[in-house]
């Protein structure tokens, strides 16, 4: 394998101690580069030896001619489209300041590391999204990585994640994953990952973090006070007030609509029907189900880490028959819910775990008609909640999939385990998906 340099490109605070990591283990003849834009990943990648580059405002002068445009290898429109956070959205329409530093930081790490291959987890941040378009512009490879629909697993890919990824919709099709032939050890051992799942065993990483994959305390600090100044104000009026404490009794037949965060990629860059107006959503939910099935209710839970961001006790009171779940494990619910409608959360592949009927409102990886029931415009809602509420899922295709996607979408690797199995597996898949197969070595 020739020399080369992999760059990662400003992991988050969850995954910098992984990557220092797994990058213990590459070959010699990869050489680990990092841009790292906090403090506490910066932190961390010095402690394990790493010399990480950052983002820098501090050169940047008084805005000139030349820096009244993007850069050539730039197109705005389709980077706002990848982005998650509408600051970062508009930082890239105003041209601001911050978004000139981030610009001329990642084009500078480029420069001066040349990379053979880049890495971003998710890639809906402004640095990994700016580092992208550059890449491809440099003919560089670019691969991707998020949190895996399947317990221990982890999504590596080169066109992107969740419903951007090679084995969505929008890389294969259903038809080609049907005709995928199994071993009867890989339909043994899948089916006993999913009873334990099924009977609410979780998952147990192979090795927890070292001690000494930590920020220093000083960058802890400094992270506090980025965060602060980062802060979105808080609501003055308390928020989720009327959502239950307790898990209510559930009725014999319900359809269930777990939500999701509202600032989350899955929502802001793959919902393209609701975006994050979920209360928009819930509202509909109640008109199709007093259609087309007036003796069912519609049970909605709240996503933890959406209890401070989004209000929904206005939808609570508009919608006062519509059952309500604060906390607790997805599965107790999914085990006698009829049918479940999501935009595109990992809840959708649950609810096909669980043999459960399941509407999309959103771009999922699992979006795939024949599988679920997709929702493309609200005005499909109805029909697609009735076929869900009438129609058994076919036993057979659901399995198949479950099995692509074990076997072949999915790398056996998760951020939590850190054991060398799960950092082994995440280096070769890496590998191959930069490099090809031939390169893993």
């Amino acid at each position: 394998m020739p020399n080369r340099t992999l760059a990662f490109i400003d992991p988050g605070m969850r995954l910098t101690p992984y990557l220092c990591a797994a990058a213990e283990g590459l070959p010699a003849s990869v050489r680990p580069v990092f841009l790292a834009s906090r403090p506490k990943p910066r932190s961390m990648l010095r402690r394990s030896g790493h010399r990480p580059a950052g983002i820098d405002s501090r050169r940047l002068g008084p805005r000139t001619g030349a820096d009244s445009g993007h850069g050539a290898d730039i197109d705005p429109e389709a980077l706002m489209e990848t982005l998650r956070l509408q600051r970062d959205r508009d930082a890239v329409t105003g041209k601001t300041r911050a978004f000139r530093a981030v610009e001329r930081s990642v084009r500078a790490f480029l420069d001066e590391q040349t990379p053979h291959g880049i890495f971003c987890w998710n890639g809906s941040g402004l640095a990994a999204g700016l580092a992208t378009q550059m890449a491809r512009h440099r003919g560089i490879p670019v691969a991707f990585g998020e949190n895996g629909y399947l317990p221990g697993t982890m999504q590596l890919d080169p066109l992107g994640v969740n419903a951007a990824a090679s084995f969505g919709p929008a890389g294969t099709t259903l038809a080609h994953i049907l005709e995928r032939t199994w071993t009867e050890e890989q339909r043994q051992s899948l089916n006993a990952l999913l009873d334990d799942y099924r009977r609410g065993k979780s998952f147990v990483p192979g090795r927890t973090r070292p001690p000494g994959l930590r920020a220093s305390p000083l960058a802890y600090v400094q992270q506090a006070m980025l965060d602060l100044r980062n802060r979105a104000p808080r609501q003055q009026q308390p928020m989720n007030r009327l959502v239950p404490a307790r898990t209510p009794a559930l009725p014999e037949r319900f359809l269930f609509f777990p939500l999701q965060v509202r600032q989350d990629s899955q929502l802001t860059v793959h919902s393209p029907v609701y975006g994050p107006r979920l209360d928009l959503a819930i509202g509909d939910l109640v008109d199709a189900l007093a259609q087309v099935a007036p003796g069912f209710q519609l049970v909605v839970k709240l996503h933890p880490a959406d209890r401070h961001k989004t209000n929904y006790d206005p939808s609570i009171r508009r919608f006062p028959k519509v059952i309500w779940i604060g906390a607790g494990d997805v599965r107790d619910i999914l085990r006698t819910a009829t049918a479940v409608v999501t935009v595109n959360s990992t809840v959708g592949v649950e609810a096909l775990v669980f043999g459960k009927p399941v509407v999309v409102l959103g771009d999922a990886v699992y979006g795939f008609d024949g599988l679920i029931h997709l929702v493309r415009e609200r005005t499909q809602l109805i029909d697609a909640v009735s076929s869900a509420l009438s129609a058994p899922t076919d036993d057979a295709r659901v399995s198949s999939y479950l099995r692509y996607l074990y076997f072949d979408a999915l790398t056996h690797a998760h951020p939590n385990d850190y054991s060398e199995a799960s950092t082994s597996r995440f280096r070769k898949r890496l590998i191959e998906v930069l490099w090809g197969p031939e390169s893993r070595g």
